[in-house]
């Protein structure tokens, strides 16, 4: 109590400096285009010694470029504007940085099964979505969402990572 404070804010708004960041899964509004900004803006609002955790779905380094030109059933349908980045991708911004990558953690496979539940969970409460007024071409929508989703993850075309970068204690430097 008293040790964390939340602040839920466009990075690009943020001013001060902070022991820990954390952007969860908000990576993919971005836009590629500003990826190096957006890690810029993380290093500077970092504390000397600071950590940023970054949890991203990710899409294999080697359909990265092809993607960021397609418009796939998920930018036509669930998130236009949207892009995946890869993990490469990522560490590249980063490398522009005073931040280092010190810690991956692969959630593929448990993010599948959660599509899978979700989509499971949904179909279940099918009748309470269309009692709210959403129709059967919704529901088959987002049906096929969490199906397209869950087979992504389960093939590894999709990832979900969690990325731990640390700034340089700068003070702390040899002489």
């Amino acid at each position: 109590s008293g040790r964390v404070t939340v602040v839920n804010r466009d990075y690009r708004d943020l001013d001060g400096t902070f022991d820990k960041l954390a952007s969860i899964e908000m990576i993919e509004a971005v836009g590629h285009q500003y990826l190096d900004g957006f890690f810029r803006v993380c290093a500077d609002r970092l504390k000397p010694d600071g950590l940023f955790a970054l949890q991203a779905i990710t899409i294999q380094d080697r359909f990265y470029h092809a993607a960021l030109h397609e418009v796939d059933f998920i930018k036509a349908y669930i998130f236009p504007g949207s892009f995946i980045p890869s993990r490469a991708v990522l560490a590249e911004s980063a490398a522009f940085t005073d931040l280092t990558l010190v810690d991956l953690h692969d959630l593929t496979p448990h993010y599948a099964e959660t599509l899978k539940h979700w989509r499971e969970n949904f179909l279940s409460h099918r009748g309470d979505v269309l009692a709210l007024g959403f129709d059967e071409r919704f529901v088959r929508i987002w049906e096929y969402y969490f199906a397209y989703c869950e087979g992504g993850f389960r093939e590894r075309v999709l990832g979900d990572a969690q990325m731990l970068f640390a700034k340089p204690d700068n003070r702390r430097a040899a002489v």
